[in-house]
């Protein structure tokens, strides 16, 4: 075999030093094609791991589903009125309710603004008390109404940026304007 592997390497006019390029070719080549399997399947392992995915999914599965929890139990609120009303003087808040005073007549400037001064009430001014603050139409006196309906009483005048359209700068002119009233701990 070797005889005629010359013999044919001969009879092409090949030259020592190609004869050793090709047979260093051919050894890379066979030596190749002996670790490129072996390397794909480690590489192939690794795609394949899906499980540090998987753990991140569930995590996020679990907060997304946490947090929505959390808004069903916010707003479930909403149900309990359909089946049992509340009386006409309380506002429903997440878990508990808070008693209001009944905005008639006069009483609706005392009761909206603080005994030092100007400072509103944000949890008992109506729409039109509102619309007294500096920078409130009637379009964001609505908005902050409605707002409080919907997700109960203000917790924090920093709530307010939760207003479409009241922005930090906003907040800031109105946070020396207003005020949050306290929860009655016996509607808890």
């Amino acid at each position: 075999m070797k005889r005629k592997l010359f013999f044919f390497m001969d009879r092409l006019q090949v030259s020592r030093q190609e004869v050793r390029a090709v047979s260093l070719c051919l050894l890379a080549m066979l030596i190749g094609f002996e670790w490129i399997p072996a390397l794909q399947d480690a590489s192939m392992k690794r795609l394949t791991d899906y499980s540090e995915q998987d753990r991140i999914f569930l995590e996020r599965t679990a907060e997304a589903r946490a947090r929505h929890r959390e808004w069903v139990e916010r707003v479930s609120w909403v149900d309990s009125l359909e089946q049992n009303p509340l009386p006409s003087n309380q506002i429903p808040s997440g878990r508990h309710t808070v008693s209001v005073e009944s905005e008639e007549g006069s009483s609706d400037r005392k009761k909206d603004e603080d005994a030092s001064g100007d400072r509103l009430d944000l949890n008992h001014a109506s729409a039109e008390a509102f619309r007294r603050l500096p920078g409130i139409g009637p379009v964001y006196a609505e908005r902050m109404v409605r707002w409080r309906q919907q997700f109960g009483p203000y917790l924090s005048v920093d709530q307010l940026i939760e207003i479409r359209g009241i922005g930090p700068k906003r907040l800031e002119a109105l946070r020396s304007r207003v005020r949050v009233s306290s929860v009655h701990p016996d509607s808890l």
